[in-house]
């Protein structure tokens, strides 16, 4: 029942974040891929896996982190879901670079 509520991570991160880091962070930024087989889930599709050097059919998710550098820890913000792309570029002619930049664009003011 209570996983039917949307709930906003982000926020919810970015108190932590401020409670807890210290002065000295950074973003971190990962974009990772997750193995799946199945023909049935949303977003799949070939992305580069960085373990076994090269595109794999699956998931990826962009992970983003604040980076406590005095603490030597990082916090996790949230994960973005990457949408399927077809050869380098998305749906909307992005290539998967600007997606990533978008993506850090978009989450960097309220991390201010």
């Amino acid at each position: 029942m209570g996983f039917e509520r949307d709930f906003d991570f982000l926020t919810f991160n970015i108190l932590l974040v401020e409670q807890y880091c210290g002065a000295n962070c950074i973003l971190g930024f990962d974009p990772t891929y997750l193995n799946k087989s199945g023909k049935h889930t949303r977003g799949i599709g070939y992305f580069y896996s960085g373990t076994a050097g090269k595109h794999k059919r699956g998931l990826e998710i962009a992970g983003i982190a604040v980076v406590d550098v005095d603490q030597n820890t990082a916090y996790h913000l949230e994960a973005i879901q990457t949408p399927s792309a077809r050869k380098s570029t998305l749906e909307d002619g992005q290539s998967i670079v600007d997606h990533y930049a978008n993506i850090i664009v978009s989450k960097i003011s309220p991390v201010k």
